[in-house]
């Protein structure tokens, strides 16, 4: 890489990290400061709408407070009277005062007069028998007539919401004692909701409890949220964010859930705010970026690769007469200075180098000659060595193996067995020495020809390879006679199969294309140790019974221990 595309890709690179770092810390912080005050937003907004509809039922209190603190309503009580009822509970002052139920009760919390208004219809109803049950069985005027102090809360009947708040009815002047209590209440509906909406000047919503199958996620999880925090958010999407708060009746349980509707003006305003100034940060870097690249060009890097051509063309042309130049006055110029003196240094010497060169190159020419002729010398010693190892082995294959079968000769045999006899002495196994001889092997070179016999005495040689194991070793010591050294064998009965499987298989037939010879062989057998404590008394032993054996031609054996036992195979 060169050295401007090294220095622009590290002015990049790091500014490309510094770009990160912004960008990580505008998202991880800025936007979740945005966020954070978005929620904040919503979550007062929620708190509004609670207190909203908080100060909806102190309205209602304040109605209620009214008239149950008035002389008229306190001898109504004691007495009832039609001229009460009719100047003060007709239709107008339902619809006036925009409630549904005025509700006298009795020091006991029994039902003394009560009036139900339908302002959707304009007609008067029953009052609620699930409002009478849930007054006596909660007990819910029972503070209000013992403390003298009006309550305020939201009952859920079949008939819907109600929102309600009890007074004491007590004098004029506050004063008692409480005659009962009066009850006056609205039950809540859409119209209720939008003209708690247009007050607060935000979207209100009221959702009953338990929420429907088909309510979005949103409301699920806000409900599951709501039972560890009082106020809870939750995104819808990312235009909206909603706020939730419980409902809750007198007795603390949650029957409804009071949202809110927020535009998430104030974080995507940010989100947008945020990208701009991140435009302008990356717009910034790289005019920023292109200035320090420019400039570092124009005063360094220019300059710097034009001395390092100036000095690859003295190097690549041997010109150490020529000289660097340089604009400027400063670090580099310095550098140019020093490299211009060691030009100076090299074209000095370079004459005294030359001269130098020429010596040492008829020195090394004159070398170069003397190893040329040493190089030759030390091939002709390798090829006379070459030669020596390949008649090594043909001397020792010579001295050790038999020319004509290729089996080991006499002397490779015995070297060899004398380690097993003395092996076998120490550690008590038992070893076998068996000589074999052709019974007719003169008549064949007689009748057939020396040739003949030693093909034969290949053919014999060839068979006995094939049945002796590799711990075993067969021998050819002189004419048709044949060694035989089997290890690791002391039974008779083994060595009688092993000594009929030798007999069959060198007597099978030789035929060639002139004659077919078949002919039997006696085998002498001697056992180590009670034949022979070395290999010289176990051969002696086994040739005296391979001779008794020959006594009575015919694929005979004999053991040198009985040698007049022989044993002849068919």
């Amino acid at each position: 890489m060169k050295l401007r595309s090294k220095v622009l890709f590290i002015l990049a690179g790091m500014w490309l990290l510094i770009l990160l770092i912004i960008y990580a810390d505008s998202r991880l912080l800025l936007s979740s400061h945005f966020k954070k005050l978005e929620i904040n937003a919503v979550v007062s907004d929620t708190r509004r709408a609670a207190h909203g509809f908080d100060s909806a039922q102190m309205a209602l209190k304040l109605l209620t407070d009214d008239w149950g603190s008035w002389d008229d309503a306190y001898a109504f009580m004691e007495k009832k009277s039609d001229k009460f009822i009719r100047a003060n509970y007709m239709p107008p002052t339902f619809q006036n005062a925009k409630i549904n139920l005025v509700v006298f009760f009795d020091k006991d919390e029994n039902l003394f007069y009560g009036k139900n208004f339908d302002l959707a219809e304009g007609k008067f109803r029953e009052i609620p028998v699930s409002l009478l049950q849930r007054v006596k069985s909660e007990k819910i005027l029972a503070p209000v007539i013992a403390d003298m102090k009006a309550k305020t809360g939201v009952l859920r009947l079949p008939e819907g919401f109600l929102v309600y708040s009890t007074s004491p009815i007590l004098k004029s002047s506050g004063k008692g004692p409480v005659r009962g209590a009066l009850l006056m209440g609205y039950f809540l509906n859409h119209s209720h909701i939008e003209q708690l909406s247009r007050t607060l000047q935000m979207p209100l919503y009221f959702y009953p409890l338990p929420l429907a199958k088909s309510a979005p996620e949103y409301q699920v999880r806000a409900l599951h949220n709501l039972t560890n925090s009082p106020w809870v958010v939750v995104p819808v999407n990312a235009w909206v964010m909603n706020g939730f708060t419980l409902v809750k009746e007198a007795n603390g349980r949650p029957i409804a859930m009071l949202g809110i509707r927020s535009s998430r003006v104030l974080f995507n305003e940010g989100i947008v705010t945020l990208n701009y100034y991140l435009i302008i940060v990356v717009i910034f870097g790289i005019i920023t970026l292109a200035s320090v690249w420019f400039l570092l060009k124009l005063f360094v890097l220019d300059r710097l690769i034009n001395v390092s051509r100036q000095v690859i063309n003295i190097k690549k042309n041997s010109t150490f007469s020529s000289r660097i130049s340089i604009s400027g006055d400063d670090e580099l110029m310095g550098m140019v200075s020093a490299l211009n003196s060691l030009l100076e240094i090299i074209e000095l010497t370079e004459d005294q180098l030359k001269s130098r060169i020429a010596s040492r190159t008829n020195q090394l020419e004159h070398l170069s000659e003397l190893n040329k002729n040493l190089f030759d010398e030390m091939n002709r010693q390798k090829s006379i060595e070459e030669k020596l190892r390949e008649h090594e082995k043909y001397l020792q294959h010579y001295a050790y193996y038999d020319q004509l079968t290729g089996l080991p000769n006499r002397m490779f045999f015995r070297e060899q067995v004398q380690k097993l006899v003395e092996r076998a002495a120490k550690n008590g196994s038992g070893v076998v020495i068996m000589f074999l001889d052709a019974d007719t092997f003169k008549s064949i070179n007689d009748t057939w020809s020396h040739e003949v016999g030693d093909q034969f005495l290949c053919h014999v040689a060839d068979h006995l390879k094939k049945i002796i194991k590799d711990s075993d070793m067969i021998a050819r010591y002189a004419g048709d006679e044949f060694v035989i050294f089997l290890n690791n064998i002391r039974e008779k009965s083994i060595i009688n199969l092993m000594a009929e499987k030798i007999l069959k298989v060198a007597s099978t037939p030789f035929i060639t294309e002139k004659c077919q010879i078949n002919s039997t062989f006696s085998l002498g057998i001697s056992i180590f140790p009670e034949n022979g404590k070395n290999i010289a008394e176990l051969e002696h032993s086994a040739d005296v019974a391979m001779y008794h054996a020959k006594r009575k031609q015919g694929n005979v054996y004999c053991y040198a221990s009985s040698p007049e036992d022989s044993i002849s195979i068919k």
